[in-house]
């Protein structure tokens, strides 16, 4: 299985551009600008867009730029065996908005555990990044217990304000650090580069697409050079 600091050449602190993928085109300038701005790396994310196409604009960004690190995220595929069987081969990362916390249930790990025996059985190689507390998920009224359960079943947890481009509430932050210290902490909303200090002692990773943007679907080269030399230097 991977781990995170290694994959990252042992940096405390990853930068992980967000590209909303339109086509294969404007997928491949966005991974450009985020690689030649200093980004350590970039996920795709498919928005009204089947898998087959997301995969089709990995394969071009794959071959454009080989050496960096690409991530996906199948918001249109709602099963998450089916989508780490998608998974291109050589993809470096997986993330699922909701890695299957249910406080409601006798056992509320067991769908984040069942997660990760399907991660280990069809993609072992590659990162596994699993929401809590995350946009669009149902609210979790005892953090403490789902951070603490779900976090060892994860490579890295991810976590959200409340919607896209909202920054999260810095003590929800400090708050599931200090609940879970040996799994990585990854924040994908509301960073920008005049609040990311703000997180930055707290987090393993920060995931942005928004605060270094110029329009839903094209980066802004200097906002994406201006975070990542904050990341790079704290």
């Amino acid at each position: 299985m991977p781990d995170f600091h290694t994959v990252f050449n042992g940096r405390s602190k990853v930068f992980l551009a967000v590209v909303h993928a339109q086509d294969n085109q404007q997928a491949t300038l966005n991974a450009q600008i985020a690689y030649t701005n200093g980004a350590d790396g970039i996920w795709l994310i498919g928005h009204r867009m089947d898998a087959a196409e997301l995969n089709k604009c990995y394969d071009l960004v794959r071959v454009t730029l080989p050496p960096l690190w690409i991530g996906l995220n199948y918001l249109e595929v709602f099963s998450s065996e089916q989508a780490l069987e998608l998974l291109p081969g050589d993809a470096n990362g997986i993330w699922f908005d909701d890695a299957g916390y249910n406080e409601n249930s006798e056992r509320p790990e067991k769908e984040v555990r069942e997660l990760r025996n399907r991660h280990k059985a069809l993609a072992p190689h590659v990162l596994l990044f699993g929401g809590i507390a995350h946009k669009g998920n149902a609210p979790i009224k005892d953090l403490k217990q789902a951070v603490q359960m779900s976090s060892p079943l994860l490579d890295v947890v991810v976590t959200t304000g409340a919607g896209t481009g909202i920054a999260a509430d810095p003590q929800k932050i400090k708050d599931m650090r200090h609940w879970q210290r040996d799994v990585p902490l990854a924040l994908a909303s509301g960073v920008t580069p005049k609040n990311a200090s703000e997180y930055l002692p707290h987090v393993d990773c920060i995931m942005v697409a928004t605060g270094v943007s110029k329009t839903f679907h094209l980066l802004d080269a200097p906002k994406v050079a201006a975070l990542s030399k904050i990341v790079r230097s704290y």
